[in-house]
């Protein structure tokens, strides 16, 4: 069946927990810079423009949803998609100027004591005459969007080496790892052009997904599938389902992935070559359930590595289970998105024990590497600040242990 072949389930899809929740992401935005002009008006300068903004701004958060919900004259799908992709900017920009709006307030409140020490209480204000200095953190909030925005395009190239006497001597593989695109909500069909073609100059013996390739209706997205499965890698291309995917559909998720040249791995493996693919299923809530990890546990403990074989590990959320241990030689990761903007990539480091990166694993999963992708598209805003995307290169080398290092 044909991504087209699912556009009965609309009526259903329009009330899918993504678009839910960024409508309560951009909310909860939009609050807390109404707490931040509250704070900032009743503690610094009393002005009346609080309100009003917040009026204005707050609707934005609905967009997303309500677009999804209404049937939108077809002369007005481009105004509708405007006010959309508006919305989605309007969370880091909410966000970003609270946070630096906070920042004033902290320096102010931290300056007093060095005032009732004698030093002048103009001073290093004097510059920064309320509210002068509110409107300069907004000037600095847009250009962190405008920064980010950029740097959401820029998709860098992380490549390592991984040595392992399991791979055959002489012989060099190359898997390259595309993690989170999550197409479907704003990353536009340009963006997937240039990521194919940088996919294909790197030249892939293996491509995989770790998730939330799709976060949205796949139905009008065909010639993005084609282009996906333009980079045809010889040893195949594979992927498992991320929890957006299982909001959108699982079914629509398995059809879109295999329309872009991906086997989809749930709870499964694959040999290709001298490499083992095991792919661990993603759960559609926030942590596992019982009947979740007994699944991934009982997949875990039932797969037989065949001798000499090099089994990579993929999986959505970077949160191993102990049966895994001993069953893999590399792990890889994503949902993290290294934070995506910053300072959520220091909330990211305590979510997870391992957030982004290749690191060697220790205990009862000693002998085994895991590598958690930041991401190489974005959820919500297509803005990433300090966060930069990736597509990862790992090449498969022989060595008489099981390392890993990145390439000069």
């Amino acid at each position: 069946m044909g991504l087209s072949g699912f556009g009965k389930m609309r009526a259903v899809e329009s009330l899918r927990r993504d678009r839910l929740g960024h409508s309560l992401s951009a909310l909860g935005a939009f609050l807390l810079l109404g707490l931040t002009l509250w704070a900032y008006r009743r503690w610094v300068y009393p002005f009346d423009g609080a309100v009003t903004a917040m009026i204005v701004l707050v609707p934005l958060a609905a967009f997303p949803f309500i677009r999804h919900l209404i049937r939108v004259p077809a002369g007005l799908s481009w105004l509708f998609r405007l006010f959309e992709e508006g919305s989605y900017l309007m969370v880091p920009l909410c966000f970003l100027w609270a946070v630096l709006v906070w920042v004033v307030l902290a320096l102010r409140a931290l300056w007093l004591p060095l005032v009732m020490l004698g030093l002048p209480p103009a001073w290093p204000f004097a510059f920064l005459r309320p509210p002068l200095d509110l409107w300069l953190s907004l000037v600095g909030a847009i250009g962190a969007v405008a920064f980010g925005l950029k740097e959401a395009s820029s998709v860098q190239v992380r490549r390592f080496v991984i040595a392992s006497p399991d791979i055959p001597r002489g012989l060099s593989l190359r898997v390259v790892q595309i993690s989170d695109l999550h197409l479907g909500m704003v990353n536009d069909r340009p963006f997937v052009r240039r990521l194919v073609a940088a996919i294909k100059d790197l030249r892939p013996d293996m491509l995989v997904s770790t998730g939330d390739l799709l976060d949205g209706p796949a139905e009008g997205l065909e010639d993005v599938a084609e282009q996906l499965r333009s980079v045809a890698p010889p040893l195949g291309a594979f992927a498992v389902l991320g929890n957006h995917e299982h909001y959108a559909g699982d079914r629509m998720a398995e059809e879109f992935h295999r329309l872009c040249g991906f086997k989809v791995l749930r709870n499964e493996a694959v040999s290709s070559g001298p490499v083992v693919m095991a792919g661990v299923d993603d759960a559609p809530r926030a942590s596992l359930s019982r009947e979740d990890r007994e699944g991934e546990d009982r997949f875990w403990e039932g797969l037989k590595r065949p001798e000499g074989a090099f089994v990579i590990g993929l999986k959505h959320r970077p949160a191993l289970r102990r049966a895994s241990a001993g069953k893999f030689h590399l792990m890889l990761c994503g949902h993290v998105h290294g934070g995506q903007i910053f300072p959520f990539s220091l909330l990211a480091r305590s979510a997870y024990r391992h957030s982004m990166g290749l690191v060697g694993l220790k205990g009862p999963f000693r002998e085994s590497l895991m590598y958690v992708s930041a991401g190489t598209g974005t959820w919500g805003a297509p803005v990433r600040l300090l966060a930069p995307p990736e597509v990862t290169v790992f090449d498969l080398i022989f060595g008489l242990e099981l390392r890993g290092k990145e390439a000069e």
